[in-house]
């Protein structure tokens, strides 16, 4: 214990315990709101008041995110609609499986403006009220970033889904395993701003239900976009940028133009194992764009295929010279009957969109959702249509390959449909499709079992 004479020997530490003590009182004085954290969270029932912890959460992610470190995260607790969010650093948002909405109207969903950040967005369902007649520019918009990775969620009801637009350069987006669907404009829409570059890459992804699935441009955008018109991207131009996207296993389907458009020397396209058919015009480039073919992609029954630019040198190597014929044998005798083997079964899922209501933010809304049923069906599978008889094409595919084909005429009463396929297939899941001119009429999953 000092006395006062120790006090006056040691001014140094007089001086020295005051300044820690009014640091650790300055401390004290800050809100627990003030400090950041590397990992907050945001509930429906939250209140961006809180802190955003664990058992104070917040309310909406524009709420979290200053409250957040810089490569932090935030978590949704339970469902519910967190508000649309600008992101300025590295950030992670993501869900426990639970629906974590970001539900807008007339305005962008998330808006990435972070040069250098590297920026990770997962299990999100991102709305923008285009079912209610509203106009809200893009679902997920791409001004600036090192990388952006977006990852099992659903985008729906923009314009474009998608706005990669970045103004900075090598700027790299990743979309794994999400929808992104029913958009007035395209659902991916590649076309960097000035001084920006980047490439994207697409995998697993359905892209279905657009104006246009994928548009890559590097001669910018009308001034009004018209997104029937080349996906909205300039009819003319030199390339001022570059880009280029790569999608694999992906569907891009049941666009009302193209499915997939290159527009400029300087925008590219590369496909593989993808099913690509319903669109208007399934592949084209424009203005010196290409569209690489790496194999095993699939592009039918749109109104007009179109084509890849070049193909993959080790998809396909040139054709040898041809053998001479060599001379008839004699034809061998018939083999004995072999046993029939027994009938397999095939489950039939049946899906249709149906609307709900749901409480966002306390007030009922109407949004849609998918209710399924199934039945086991065993031998030739029956169809039935309320139109007129026609004829359809029909396949089954997996991961943008086709495993069986075929065709009938279908009428009122019900018609057998036959597919012929080069081997049995393999238990698993399947997507069975019907089409009739460029329109699909049925799209269904079969599971083999």
């Amino acid at each position: 214990m000092f006395g006062h004479g120790d006090t006056r020997r040691s001014p140094h530490l007089r001086a020295g315990t005051g300044a820690a003590v009014g640091a650790i009182l300055a401390l004290m004085a800050l809100p627990a709101s003030a400090v950041a954290q590397s990992r907050t969270w945001v509930s429906g029932v939250g209140d961006d008041a809180n802190p955003c912890s664990r058992t104070a959460p917040c309310k909406t992610f524009a709420g979290a995110i200053s409250k957040t470190d810089t490569g932090g995260e935030i978590d949704a607790l339970d469902p519910g609609g967190f508000g649309a969010l600008t992101i300025t650093k590295s950030i992670t948002i993501t869900s426990s499986g639970q629906t974590a909405g970001v539900l807008v109207a007339g305005t962008n969903g998330i808006t990435i403006n972070a040069a250098g950040a590297t920026v990770v967005l997962k299990r999100l369902d991102i709305d923008g009220l285009a079912a209610d007649g509203q106009t809200s520019p893009s679902g997920v918009q791409v001004q600036q970033a090192a990388s952006v990775t977006i990852e099992n969620s659903d985008i729906y009801g923009f314009t474009n889904g998608i706005g990669f637009e970045p103004t900075t350069a090598n700027t790299k987006l990743i979309v794994d395993n999400s929808s992104i669907h029913g958009n007035t404009g395209d659902g991916v829409l590649a076309a960097p701003g000035t001084g920006g570059s980047g490439a994207a890459l697409l995998t697993n992804d359905y892209i279905d239900f657009d104006e246009c699935g994928i548009a890559a441009s590097s001669i910018g955008l009308q001034a009004s976009p018209n997104y029937a018109t080349d996906c909205g991207t300039n009819a003319t131009g030199a390339s001022v940028t570059a880009v280029q996207v790569s999608s694999q296993s992906t569907s891009i389907s049941d666009n009302t133009a193209q499915g997939i458009l290159s527009n400029g020397s300087g925008a590219g396209n590369s496909i593989g194992r993808d099913l690509i058919i319903g669109n208007g015009t399934g592949l084209q480039a424009l203005n010196g764009g290409f569209i690489l073919s790496l194999g095993g992609s699939d592009v039918f029954g749109n109104t007009t295929e179109g084509g890849p630019t070049a193909v993959d040198p080790l998809e396909s190597g040139p054709a040898g010279p041809a053998g001479a014929t060599g001379a008839t044998g004699s034809q061998g005798a018939t083999g004995p009957a072999g046993a029939q083997g027994a009938a397999g079964e095939v489950e039939l899922v049946s899906c249709k969109r149906v609307k709900v209501t749901v409480k966002v933010h306390g007030k009922k809304r109407k949004v849609f959702k998918q209710k399924c049923t199934g039945k086991l069906v065993s031998g030739t599978l029956k169809f039935t249509t309320t139109g007129a008889v026609k004829v359809v094409k029909a396949s089954i595919s997996r991961a943008g390959r086709i495993y069986a084909a075929g065709s009938a005429t279908v009428a009122r009463t019900g018609t057998n449909l036959a597919l012929t396929s080069a081997k049995p297939l393999s238990e698993g899941f399947y997507t069975l499709t019907l089409s009739h001119g460029r329109r699909v009429i049925a799209r269904r999953t079969v599971v083999v079992v």
